[in-house]
């Protein structure tokens, strides 16, 4: 139930960008490598308006093509939908997908990047930087302690945890009587 939203949102903004401006909407969906497939499918089974979907896979050549291929402007497609793995994302690949600026970055299953000390969500906050708009999807946003909402909520903006620092956060919110 949380992809439909989804690509809702992604098929009404890519319809609406593309009558203000001309230009294509672009969505970066990262999520777990084993639903991957399953985003493909939802796409097409939800969308509303004309687009595509690129999943990214293979080795740094592989994944550098895909990506061109799916943010390259197509008159007769709304949006492009480039959906990749979190670990796939946190490799060398980062560096090709901070150039392109996207109109929606979307965490599926966000608390992936629990931890704010781990390569992945910096990787993220890279990514984050190079977006408009972020969205994060999960059933399960506290896995272990209130601590893991953080960085989930910094990566969707900084400071949108209520506070500047992962330490401040963690004083305040990591006291127990």
């Amino acid at each position: 139930g949380k992809t439909a939203p989804v690509v809702t949102r992604v098929c009404l903004e890519g319809v609406r960008k593309r009558k203000k401006t001309g230009k294509m909407y672009r969505v970066l969906v990262v999520c777990p490598q084993q639903v991957r497939a399953n985003w493909e499918v939802e796409f097409r089974r939800f969308a509303t308006s004309p687009g595509k979907t690129i999943t990214v896979r293979g080795g740094e050549v592989k994944r550098a093509k895909a990506l061109v291929h799916g943010v390259t402007d197509e008159p007769d497609c709304d949006w492009a939908a480039v959906i990749i793995g979190y670990d796939s994302l946190s490799t060398k690949s980062i560096e090709f997908f901070k150039r392109i600026p996207w109109d929606l970055v979307v965490l599926d299953e966000s608390h992936y990047i629990k931890s704010g000390r781990t390569k992945r969500f910096a990787s993220m906050k890279e990514i984050r930087e190079c977006s408009k708009n972020r969205m994060i999807l999960t059933g399960t946003p506290i896995g272990n302690s209130i601590m893991d909402l953080w960085s989930q909520l910094e990566f969707l903006g900084e400071g949108l945890s209520g506070f500047e620092k992962y330490e401040e956060f963690k004083n305040f919110y990591g006291v127990y009587a």
